[in-house]
Parts: structure tokens; C-alpha cells; sequence
């Protein structure tokens, strides 16, 4: 529990040979007096074969589509070079060949979107990949049940109820809600803009030496006014006046809030130096199997207001953890590197390597190199 970050959520995904998806999750919560505790679980998703058969499950639904596209996608790339392009050079063939691209990547779309909402987005799953007590405000607008897996075998499901009670307390105790407040923020736009009218037609009373005047009260004079005309006078008095009101409301609003606030602890008001993961954005990291390891999971929908990333495995994240908290780090001077093994990427070869050895001349480092072919050892 102490290795490990509070903002990191770990989930793990593999497919049993039976057609059952795994998924687990090992997060590590703070309480309110700081300490700290690991929570594992797992949920097991089975295939739906009352629906779809005897051959349902991610295999079948997911994987060998995807399977499909990305060999259609390869076979449509295979071989793209110079020499290759030649043949698109009128209009009709580069239209059929962007009619086809832009078909396989439809039917991504399409794959991905089936995939979430089949398998991922809904309870208890999506609870294990991104759960709502620590990614509220990143994907909130991913309604979802509370943590409990005994909502799994609904469609829609009672929703949040931890918000509808909440609601419900809101409105009880008589405070405004957001549709209530949204209206009151309309009709005080609305008298504002009628003061402002009327403030404006009793500036054009005033002359001109007055108005400057009353901006120099604002730190507004000299030559920064010296050629404007009176109702572009007005309408800089306006702007101003109206910006010091907004100053002085702010400042109360702070004041006032700052009275009814409750006493907290210290530690809960100021940011712990010695917890600093706590301010941090939290992220998921997927460990993912030998079968999920080709699936896109950063490309759905759900992951699009979330940190995300993937390793090989758990022991990789903490054996790197523990290197930080010792101390350990690379040698810069003792770095290798492969590029373009297979030969078939000359063009980032040529880009990469120029700049991989100015990186290291200009830090007096001696990197060692492989380029354009597979190392010896």
C-alpha cells in the first residue's frame, strides 16, 4: 500500500480459455486520517449465449472482427511506397482508395463503440477499469451505479443513487438547483443589461472633462483617452464600473463563504508534501493478455477524459517503483538502442538517428547504435 500512487488504478483484463472475461483491480485508498490500504476485486463477465449462441463471447464478438480489420487495413497499406503511388495518380483511383480507408476505419468505430457498450462501459466492469469514486469529475459524464456487483444483470439500472438521494436532500433543505440557479443567472443578466441602459443615458448627461474625470478615478488618463469620442468614453466608464462591482462581489462571496465554511483539518486544507500523489490526476494502467493485448482499449469512447496507459505486467510498475524510491536511475551515458530492425522504416530511420546521435554528442555521451538491421546479440 505504500508503494503504490492513490491516483493509479490498475486493472487487469484476460480472457479465459472458456470464453469468460476477467477483469480485476488493485487501487490503493486513503482514508481521511491519511492511512492507507490496498483494495483488490474481480469480476468475472460470461458469454452471453442465450442471446447469441454457443459461439458468443469476446473472441467472437470482438477480437476476430478486429482481426479482419486490421488485415484489410494492412493489405490496403502493403507495399505503399513511391513506386506504389504511381497507380493512384488519377482521381478515381485515389477516391476508391479513400473510400476504402475511410470504410475500415468505420468499421473500427463501429467495432469499438460495440465493444464498450457489450462489454466495458456497464457495471461491475467499468467499475474495475475506471471506477467513479476516483475518476468523478474526469468521466462524469459516464452514468454509472455504485460499486457493487449486484447491478451487473441490469440494462439501465437504477442509477446513481448516491446522487439522487443527494438531490433529494438538496431539495429538502431548500437549496437551488442548478435549472433554478441557471434561471436566476438569466434574469439578473437581463436587469443588469437594463441598468446598464439606464447608467449609460445618464453618462451622456455629463461632459466629457467630467467622464474623464471619474476614469482617471480608475487609473485611466492621459493619452489613452485623449482622442476618444464621449460615447466611447461611456462605454470604457461602463466596463470599468461595472468591473469593480464584480471585485467587490467576489470579495464578499469569498468573505462570506470563508465564515460558513466548516473547520477542517489542517492536513485536509493544504496540500501534503508528503503524499503528493494526492494532487495528482489520477490514470488507469491496463495489463492486459496475450489476446487483449491488440485491442485499442485508449480509442473508446470511455477512455477519452481519462489518463490511460498499459504495461506488460505488475511486476514491471512496481520493480520501477521501488528503483524510484532507492534512488535508481539510467546512466545516460550507458544507453542502447535498436532502429528499424526490420529495415522497413528508412524514412523515420533517417529521421531518428541524425537526431538520437545529436542528443548525445552535444551531452558528451557515447551511445551505442544499431540501425536499419537486427543486433548481433
Amino acid at each position: 500500500a505504500n508503494l503504490i500512487p492513490s491516483h493509479w488504478h490498475i486493472s487487469t483484463l484476460a480472457i479465459c480459455p472458456t470464453g469468460e472475461l476477467l477483469t480485476s483491480s488493485l487501487r490503493v485508498t486513503v482514508n481521511r486520517y491519511g492511512d492507507k490500504f490496498t483494495k483488490v476485486s474481480t469480476v468475472c463477465t460470461f458469454p452471453d449465449v442465450q442471446r447469441h449462441g454457443l459461439e458468443a463471447g469476446i473472441h467472437a464478438d470482438i477480437l476476430t472482427p478486429l482481426d479482419r480489420i486490421i488485415e484489410r487495413s494492412q493489405t490496403q497499406l502493403h507495399g505503399m511506397n513511391e513506386e506504389a503511388q504511381m497507380q493512384y495518380t488519377e482521381e478515381s483511383s485515389r477516391r476508391k482508395w479513400w473510400n476504402e480507408r475511410h470504410s475500415i476505419d468505420e468499421d473500427l468505430k463501429l467495432l469499438l463503440e460495440r465493444a464498450q457498450q457489450i462489454y466495458f462501459s456497464r457495471d461491475p466492469v467499468q467499475q474495475r477499469i475506471i471506477p467513479n469514486e476516483l475518476f468523478a469529475n474526469e468521466s462524469g459524464r459516464w452514468d454509472s451505479v455504485s460499486d457493487d456487483d449486484s447491478s451487473q444483470s441490469s440494462g439501465l439500472g437504477p442509477g446513481n443513487l448516491a446522487s439522487r438521494f443527494e438531490a433529494a436532500e438538496r431539495e429538502a433543505s431548500g437549496i437551488i438547483s442548478n435549472e433554478e440557479k441557471r434561471k436566476k443567472e438569466t434574469e439578473q443578466l437581463a436587469h443588469e443589461e437594463i441598468n446598464r441602459d439606464l447608467e449609460r443615458s445618464d453618462l451622456a448627461q455629463l461632459t466629457v472633462v467630467v467622464i474623464k474625470s471619474k476614469l482617471a478615478s480608475f487609473g485611466i488618463q492621459g493619452k489613452s483617452v485623449r482622442k476618444m469620442r464621449k460615447a466611447e468614453l461611456i462605454e470604457l466608464l461602463l466596463t470599468e464600473m461595472a468591473n469593480d462591482c464584480n471585485d467587490e462581489s467576489i470579495d464578499e462571496a469569498d468573505s462570506i463563504s470563508s465564515e460558513h465554511r466548516p473547520t477542517e483539518p489542517a492536513e485536509h486544507r493544504f496540500p501534503d508534501h508528503e503524499n503528493p500523489d494526492k494532487a495528482e490526476e489520477p490514470c488507469t494502467i491496463l495489463v492486459l493478455d496475450e489476446h487483449l493485448l491488440r485491442f485499442p482499449f485508449e480509442s473508446m469512447d470511455m477512455f477519452s477524459n481519462i489518463s490511460v496507459t498499459r504495461v506488460p505486467s505488475l511486476p514491471f510498475i512496481t520493480a520501477t517503483l521501488i528503483e524510484n524510491r532507492e534512488g535508481k536511475s539510467v546512466d545516460a551515458n550507458k544507453v542502447s538502442y535498436v532502429l528499424d530492425p526490420e529495415s522497413n522504416l528508412k524514412e523515420s530511420a533517417s529521421t531518428l538517428g541524425p537526431a538520437l546521435s545529436s542528443i548525445a554528442s552535444e551531452n558528451g555521451w557515447e551511445w551505442k547504435g544499431v540501425a536499419g538491421e537486427k543486433p548481433s546479440n
